[in-house]
């Protein structure tokens, strides 16, 4: 476990032992992924997912959110690449793991062994973003998201008291607001093609706007445009229409109003 969190720290270095486990079982033929969507927490990432699948010449991991080139790459490709069959027709080998967004390392790997690979960056409303997590943690009793102290925070103090904000799930919520950062060391390497598309313009536009959105996916994946995909949504919170108190909401949209703007530039760029 200690090797492994070296591996992903910020000094970036692969080393000679890395490379071996890596290439182990690559001297056979094996499927492996040329397209991620890394996305961010409550984006739709896991409805995306199973939409893409219904597509005959797309076919997406068995699993969702394999986590391998965060956190299980050390069991090899041959492990990762039974989340795959091959099937002649198919074009596109995809996997959703949405913390890749957040490891710098995992860029760099998929580059170094998977070039040419598409790349989907999914991403949403600030405010709604947070208000879901909110919903999801209300929902699944998760203590470690505050609101309580979250609202004395936004009433009590005029400036942001970063100290007592750490203590609540919004603080890890921040990082996956970064897009301009996240967007930017992905991009940085040529032999990926990073996209980013937006959870609004696939569930809540108009059914038109839907299939405009999904047939620009297939363009960019070169797959059938002429495929007809049925919207799905999985992990629906019926509770996600609730409304968070005045005094959090000021907080919330003073904290992201930033992030709108950059969202903005990076606004279904596919």
């Amino acid at each position: 476990m200690e090797r492994m969190n070296n591996m992903y720290s910020q000094d970036n270095s692969i080393t000679i032992q890395d490379i071996t486990i890596m290439l182990k079982g690559l001297l056979k033929k094996r499927v492996m992924p040329n397209f991620f969507i890394i996305g961010f927490p409550k984006t739709g990432s896991t409805s995306l997912h199973y939409m893409l699948h219904e597509h005959p010449e797309i076919q997406m991991s068995t699993k969702k959110e394999t986590n391998f080139l965060s956190h299980n790459i050390r069991k090899g490709f041959n492990y990762y690449s039974n989340y795959w069959k091959y099937e002649k027709q198919v074009k596109i080998y995809g996997e959703s793991s949405i913390f890749y967004c957040v490891y710098p390392k995992v860029a760099k790997v998929i580059n170094t062994y998977f070039p040419k690979s598409k790349i989907l960056i999914v991403i949403r409303n600030p405010y709604n973003l947070f208000r879901s997590h909110y919903s999801h943690s209300m929902r699944n009793k998760n203590i470690h998201f505050n609101i309580s102290m979250l609202e004395s925070i936004s009433t009590e103090c005029m400036d942001i008291d970063l100290e007592n904000l750490k203590k609540t799930r919004w603080y890890d919520l921040r990082r996956y607001l970064e897009f301009e950062k996240i967007v930017r060391n992905w991009s940085k390497y040529n032999s990926l093609d990073v996209r980013t598309i937006t959870y609004e313009s696939i569930f809540e536009s108009s059914t038109f706007d839907f299939n405009t959105i999904m047939k620009q996916i297939c363009i960019f994946l070169d797959v059938d445009t002429d495929f007809f995909f049925t919207r799905l949504h999985f992990n629906k919170n019926p509770n996600e229409t609730i409304e968070l108190p005045e005094s959090v909401k000021k907080l919330i949209k003073e904290i992201t109003k930033d992030d709108f703007i950059v969202m903005d530039n990076y606004r279904n760029v596919i």
